[in-house]
């Protein structure tokens, strides 16, 4: 009986020499059609419904975009030079990304990533000029859009029946997400050294959290106390008790 390992170095001897690549994951229907008992049957309901959401997310955009109504957007005068190119990514900054990635890997890699670390020499150089290339065209592969959904429930006890309590966790490919941060690292600093980068700025942000939001709020509170003026609460409503 094959193992699971066994399993996974054909799958991958099959994409490395060309032939079609299948995830382990698919629907139902085409499950009883193969007839390969080793693929994870996910049911329709759950993807149709993150499949809705996003497109009514975009319906929504382009009906705000081209309505009537104009929208008034706050404006901020921008300082420092403008931004109108990145600098080129080398095979040594792949390389040194690459060495502090876990050895993780998604059922979408052609290969594995502990393949793409042992053999770095190899494989940085035509990651640096996949990453060059997607940025002076502005396009990023399509190949490496594609994503392994997995959906989780947001919490223990809620109904594993209805989608809404689902949360879906993306795997990307490792050469997708190594793409991403190459073009992060040559935004991130340029974003902090922006003086329209707000200081208190918690989310998204290496060494903040919800513990630093909160400690800037309280702060506040604090603050206004020493000076007699009051804080309001808006998680009550006006004369709530």
């Amino acid at each position: 009986m094959e193992t699971k390992t066994t399993l996974t170095s054909w799958a991958l001897g099959r994409a490395a020499v060309g032939t079609e690549f299948i995830s382990p994951y698919t629907s139902h229907t085409h499950t009883k059609s193969c007839g390969d008992p080793h693929r994870i049957p996910i049911p329709t309901e759950p993807r149709q419904f993150f499949v809705d959401k996003v497109r009514r997310i975009r319906d929504n955009i382009s009906a705000a975009l081209q309505s009537p109504v104009p929208h008034t957007f706050a404006v901020r005068q921008h300082f420092g030079p403008q931004l109108s190119s990145f600098e080129p990514e080398t095979a040594d900054e792949v390389r040194k990304l690459l060495s502090g990635m876990p050895s993780k890997s998604s059922p979408l890699d052609v290969l594995p990533c502990s393949l793409l670390k042992s053999c770095a020499h190899v494989f940085t150089p035509a990651i640096a000029k996949i990453a060059n290339l997607s940025l002076l065209t502005g396009k990023f592969p399509a190949r490496y859009k594609r994503v392994q959904v997995l959906p989780l429930l947001k919490k223990a006890g809620l109904d594993s029946s209805q989608p809404a309590n689902y949360r879906p966790i993306s795997n990307l490919p490792t050469v997708s997400k190594v793409l991403e941060r190459l073009v992060l690292a040559r935004l991130w600093p340029r974003l902090l050294s922006s003086l329209n980068f707000s200081q208190f700025q918690s989310a998204y942000r290496k060494g903040h959290s919800t513990e630093t939001a909160l400690l800037e709020v309280l702060d506040g509170v604090f603050t206004a106390a020493d000076d007699k003026q009051v804080t309001p609460d808006r998680s009550r409503p006006v004369g709530g008790l």
